[in-house]
């Protein structure tokens, strides 16, 4: 492939013989010392472009920033072959991105669910003695629980949770950490 540089009527006319028709890439009024524009980088499969020439041998290289056309003449692209299969950098299309977002919010899911199942979880228990049954909570350990719900006995008034089962150690659910499983014991009065 070579570029042929032709000036016609104080114009610079740039064109491309790869193809059978030309086309202007870019036209220039200073004929006296015009700078051509690098055009655009041709592909050819299975080639990489080193650079423009200025000679058929390849031996000039064309300096796009300081080269001037003195009159009608052509430039000569050199390749160079791929030695094996190509990189070829594309920009990151929307679809993977939406891939990445999806591995990302499946983990970020799966930690969410796995983490409280690997911590050590402790069961507080809540015996009623005698009165209607309370549901069983677990936290995690060295955390707080909130207070059940008040359990029904016929006849008696509810007290508070105890940590003994002789109801002599109350339970303070606003500063008490169940550090192990524990039994807490409902004390009637």
């Amino acid at each position: 492939m070579c570029l042929c540089i032709v000036c016609i009527n104080d114009y610079l006319k740039i064109c491309n013989t790869k193809s059978a028709e030309s086309f202007v890439v870019e036209l220039c009024k200073n004929i006296k010392s015009p700078i051509v524009t690098r055009p655009e980088d041709p592909t050819r499969e299975g080639y990489s472009l080193e650079g423009w020439y200025a000679d058929i041998d390849k031996t000039i290289p064309w300096n796009f920033d300081t080269d001037t056309v003195l009159g009608n003449m052509s430039l000569y692209a050199k390749w160079e072959e791929y030695s094996g299969s190509p990189i070829i950098e594309e920009p990151m299309k929307e679809d993977h991105c939406n891939w990445w977002w999806l591995i990302l919010l499946g983990t970020l899911l799966l930690i969410i669910i796995i983490i409280p199942i690997l911590l050590p979880r402790k069961k507080v228990t809540f015996n009623s003695m005698g009165g209607s049954k309370v549901k069983a909570k677990h936290v995690l350990k060295n955390g707080k629980i909130k207070a059940p719900r008040t359990p029904g006995f016929h006849g008696k008034l509810f007290g508070d949770w105890y940590k003994d089962l002789a109801c002599t150690i109350p339970w303070n659910f606003e500063t008490d950490k169940v550090k192990e499983n524990i039994t807490l014991y409902a004390k009637w009065v």
